[in-house]
């Protein structure tokens, strides 16, 4: 990790190609695409998208699959939503099985309410996810696997929106490392050389 995206330059101009093409990737230079905070940026990603692209799942399944084994996890762990469709795929091409850390507790269940699939204290793991900004999303997540044993070695994601969950992480107690595919600014540096 010490630092370095775990996708290569070639590698992020590859990504942004195919989400521009597959329709994850939205561009406005006028910045008025809306953030789920209300705040608007250039740049919106929605890598739940990929559903409808058998291209754009093998190729993200494919990435991630590699910065997940570069850990050495014994499972890995992804937050409802952005990726959870992956996540099989993922597990199919490495051969790492995964856990869903839920939202909301499900009362009243056989299994662990917090939880779903099998996991033993002390398990290596990394959180996935699509994109990181201020942390504060992934906060209860990470922090439910610290409370149920799990060792959280990094929180994996496509892009680095901002550097600002290391105050996020840092306010929580959460001594944890972001590992991004690559940053916002790789991403408006390969889409220049796209558009020219």
């Amino acid at each position: 990790m010490n630092g370095h995206a775990w996708l290569e330059p070639d590698e992020q101009l590859k990504m942004c190609v195919m989400m521009k093409e597959c329709g994850l990737l939205k561009h406005s230079p006028r910045g008025d695409l809306r953030l789920k905070d209300g705040s608007t940026t250039d740049l919106y990603f929605d890598l739940r998208q990929h559903r409808g692209s058998a291209k754009a799942t093998e190729f993200l399944a494919r990435a991630f699959s590699r910065s997940i084994l570069d850990l050495d996890v014994k499972r890995f762990v992804e937050i409802p939503q952005a990726l959870s469709s992956l996540a099989g795929v993922i597990t199919v091409m490495t051969g790492i099985p995964f856990v869903t850390v839920r939202e909301e507790p499900k009362k009243g269940r056989e299994y662990d309410e917090w939880f779903i699939g099998p996991f033993e204290k002390g398990d290596k793991v990394c959180v996935i996810d699509d994109v990181v900004s201020t942390g504060r999303t992934k906060v209860p997540a990470i922090k439910r696997c610290v409370e149920a044993g799990l060792n959280v070695v990094a929180v994996v994601v496509l892009i680095e929106r901002t550097k600002e969950w290391h105050d996020t992480f840092r306010e929580n107690d959460l001594d944890v490392l972001v590992w991004p595919g690559m940053t916002i600014s790789d991403v408006r540096r390969h889409l220049t050389t796209l558009t020219v």
